[in-house]
């Protein structure tokens, strides 16, 4: 706050040098600028500000240089809604019900609301497994599947931004390319960045890359992804994730509970890894048990064929998967 208020009276201090009063009354005077040599910078003295700089013609009132309905956005479309709808049968309590659609990336924060409906009248215990799935095509918004509880499935064919899964709570998430994709999904990203932020229970399996501080705070839930960025599994205290690529700097950055998996045939692992909070574990044939039941998950949700290879040659794979766990 202090730094704002600052801020605010270095303009104020400037407006008054210039002889106006608020904010308002410039709007509009680029007569009030110039550009200004910085002969240090050859370059950026020979671009050409001119034509930002002209001025409206008098004849143009102020109401045209001012929004002053400051681009409030419409609510619009809300899929949950739908979905609340279509499936109000099996909210009710009868039977189970698989369901489609088509969405893009301002359709934010699919299944919360359902999951908040599903809460409401069942507490924690959510769904029976496999009571409501619901099949998505596209490229989803921010918080795909947040605090998605169980019972609920969610699988995406296609891509999603930031923060899917953030608070999943027993949900499953699923998302994987499209077949008409020619990208490999373990060279390019498919989720954007803090995903599994503060989860409590559930799965995802990510059939691509992950951005960085994938399961940030995780806290129970289990994943699988195929690399991510930096900050990989940042303070993180319960849960499990197996990782089937390479991950960024900072690896395990303040890390105080939960078990990661990585397989690393083509990379190095140790320089990314923060040593400060996690170190390697020892690797025990419940260790590879636990890993082969998220790789047939992988498979099963997502057809991956990274983790449908590995599962082919386990025996002969088992020797580049190394467990990282916090230190004691």
């Amino acid at each position: 706050v202090n730094y704002l208020t600052h801020i605010a009276m270095e303009v104020r201090e400037i407006l008054a040098e210039l002889g106006f009063r608020s904010l308002s009354e410039i709007i509009g005077r680029t007569d009030l600028l110039k550009q200004i040599a910085r002969y240090e910078y050859d370059r950026l003295d020979s671009l050409d500000l001119n034509p930002i700089l002209v001025r409206m013609p008098l004849s143009h009132s102020k109401d045209k240089l001012k929004d002053r309905n400051y681009r409030k956005e419409p609510i619009g479309f809300n899929l949950d809604e739908q979905i609340i709808r279509d499936a109000a049968p099996v909210l009710q309590g009868k039977g189970s019900i698989s369901l489609y659609y088509e969405i893009n990336n301002t359709m934010r924060t699919i299944g919360a609301k359902v999951s908040g409906l599903i809460s409401k009248q069942n507490g924690d215990t959510g769904l029976s497994n496999g009571t409501l799935e619901i099949n998505l095509e596209g490229t989803a918004g921010q918080s795909l599947g947040a605090w998605l509880v169980k019972g609920v499935r969610i699988n995406l064919m296609g891509d999603a931004n930031d923060y899917v899964g953030k608070g999943l709570c027993g949900g499953i998430i699923t998302v994987k390319p499209h077949p008409r994709s020619n990208l490999i999904p373990s060279e390019n990203v498919i989720i954007g960045n803090t995903c599994l932020y503060g989860a409590t229970g559930g799965e995802l399996y990510c059939s691509g890359r992950a951005g960085e501080r994938f399961a940030v705070r995780n806290s129970g839930a289990n994943g699988v992804v195929e690399g991510a960025g930096d900050h990989f599994l940042e303070y993180m205290t319960a849960g499990t994730v197996l990782c089937l690529g390479s991950v960024g700097m900072n690896m395990g950055s303040g890390m105080t509970g939960g078990i990661a998996y990585f397989y690393t045939k083509d990379w190095e692992l140790a320089p990314l890894m923060n040593s400060e909070y996690v170190e390697f574990g020892n690797m025990e044939e419940e260790d590879f048990l636990k890993i082969q039941t998220l790789l047939e998950n992988h498979v099963k949700y997502t057809n991956s064929e990274s983790a449908g290879t590995l599962l082919k040659s386990f025996e002969q794979e088992k020797q580049f998967f190394f467990k990282v766990q916090p230190k004691k």
